[in-house]
């Protein structure tokens, strides 16, 4: 029986190969270990993406076929793929089926893989939350703040990436004013999670005050923070601090731009109706190289989406995820793209950030039986202050018409997953799925919705396991080669003993 090849430095030469094709099957294993580390490849990459391997070669031929872990390295399959173009295509199917361990591949192991997800490229999906917050009235509003800490922190130590927090002065939930505070005591209260505005209302704002404030911020937390920026969601703030709706966007184009000067380096003097700046620069520069990261909001408008060209930012999309709202997210990624290219700018898809919401436990009886704790105030809140409101007015069952919409998971992390691969198919992918902070559930129930994410769905999409299944994969194929070569080993210690017992004993009795 052939050896199929395995991690560097394995055993893999195949019974009955010449050298040189031997060779060859260890030049393909390093590749394929390589590139196991790059996360899924399931399906061609999307656009912006890297494909994982652009010239896949039979291990066993060198030719441009593909490496498939299990079949590419079979001698008989590779003899028949050398002449057959057919073999070829099949080859390269099996090679992707079985890279991303998803099921369907043509090869009878794959009928017992479970999916992995889409095709992320080269670089592993992201996990944040979008942390607003969303705390019901009824609650301690100190405590509600120290259980937000507590959030980020469960989350830094589960291994998610970023959280954003967000800027809101009314309205009675989302009671955090100034998310630049918030950050600055997360980070000494964490160690790895990078933090975002999520997001700084800029017309709320001096561009240079801010400016400054975000730079101490980037060396206070040796370059983990991000500034994220937008309009400002609620209506009652801008009119409470004298900001005309009508205007919001223009003053966000215009903060926005010399915030950008500011940050590079460059001497501002800029004039318009609502600030003014003389000979403006900064006397820090940024910790973080080359500079400090920058996203724009978006939602149904492509005002952020234009931006985000005009400057060559990050997106975050948070107008939902219904098939409705994906639609709109990706007429607004090439919006992004076409102003990128006038401006000569580039958006990067890995700069892209999706909001959704979740909740996840064991069960899905078990999710929805969590949400009940919170939802309808979630709901209310959106029905009656709240710019957009997300659920109808007169919804009964807010968790059923958010599930069926395709605006939340309530569920298992298999439909977690599921989730994740609609909103990277209705996109055509990006960079960082971030969930929407909703308090439905108790604080236990929520701690234990993050960790089953952390445990169950980052995996799948950030190639965590691939090693560690080519690994196992490896040693069920050669167990028993290797199992027989152990017990052969084994025994014949076993019979080394007994001769050497057996000589003593013809010694002893011939020296009676």
């Amino acid at each position: 029986m052939p050896r199929r090849p395995g991690p560097a430095g394995g055993a893999i030469a195949a019974p009955g190969l010449p050298a040189s094709r031997t060779a060859n099957v260890r030049n393909a294993s390093l590749r394929l270990a390589a590139d196991a580390g790059r996360g899924p490849a399931s399906r061609p990459a999307a656009p912006g993406h890297a494909s994982l391997d652009s010239t896949p070669r039979c291990p066993a031929t060198g030719s441009a076929a593909a490496a498939c872990r299990i079949a590419a390295a079979d001698a008989r399959g590779c003899r028949r793929e050398a002449g057959c173009p057919a073999w070829q295509r099949r080859l390269a199917q099996a090679f992707r089926a079985c890279h991303a361990g998803r099921a369907g591949g043509p090869w009878p192991h794959h009928a017992t893989k479970p999916s992995r997800g889409p095709a992320m490229g080269e670089h592993p999906l992201k996990f944040g939350i979008f942390l607003a917050p969303f705390h019901p009235l009824h609650e301690n509003p100190t405590l509600c703040l120290e259980r937000d800490f507590d959030l980020v922190c469960h989350l830094d130590k589960l291994g998610y990436d970023e959280a954003w927090i967000g800027e809101h002065h009314s309205g009675g939930f989302e009671i955090i004013a100034n998310p630049e505070l918030f950050l600055a005591a997360a980070a000494e209260r964490t160690k790895h999670i990078r933090l975002g505005t999520g997001v700084v209302s800029v017309p709320y704002h001096n561009p240079f005050t801010l400016a400054s404030r975000m730079l101490q911020l980037d060396h206070q937390t040796r370059g983990r923070v991000m500034l994220g920026i937008g309009p400002g969601a609620l209506a009652h703030d801008a009119f409470k601090i004298g900001v005309d709706p009508a205007d919001q966007r223009r003053m966000l184009d215009e903060g926005a731009g010399a915030i950008i000067r500011l940050l590079r380096g460059e001497r501002v003097t800029l004039k318009t109706d609502w600030f003014d700046l003389r000979d403006a620069f900064l006397q820090l520069r940024p910790y973080s190289r080359p500079g400090l990261e920058m996203a724009v909001a978006s939602a149904r408008s492509p005002v952020g989406a234009l931006l985000a060209g005009k400057y060559g930012l990050g997106i975050l999309s948070i107008g939902g995820t219904s098939d409705e709202a994906l639609k709109f997210h990706s007429a607004n990624w090439a919006t992004a793209e076409e102003a990128a290219r006038e401006h000569g700018q580039r958006v990067e898809r890995d700069k892209w950030r999706m909001v959704t919401l979740m909740h996840v436990a064991e069960t899905r009886e078990r999710a929805l039986e969590n949400v009940r704790f919170g939802i309808a105030h979630f709901a209310e809140y959106f029905r009656d202050v709240a710019t957009f409101p997300i659920i109808p007015a007169g919804t009964e069952n807010p968790a059923e018409y958010l599930t069926k919409e395709g605006l939340a998971v309530i569920g298992t992390p298999a439909d977690a997953i599921r989730h994740i691969e609609r909103l990277w198919a209705g996109t055509g992918g990006f960079g960082c799925l971030m969930e929407l902070v909703h308090n439905w559930a108790d604080w236990q129930a929520t701690q234990k919705s993050y960790e089953l994410v952390a445990r169950f769905v980052l995996p799948r999409f950030q190639g965590s396991n691939a090693m560690r299944q080519f690994s196992y994969d490896h040693a069920r194929d050669n167990r028993t080669v290797h199992v027989a070569a152990a017990h052969q080993a084994i025994q014949a210690e076993i019979d080394k003993r007994q001769r050497l017992l057996a000589e003593r004993k013809a010694k002893g009795q011939a020296a009676e």
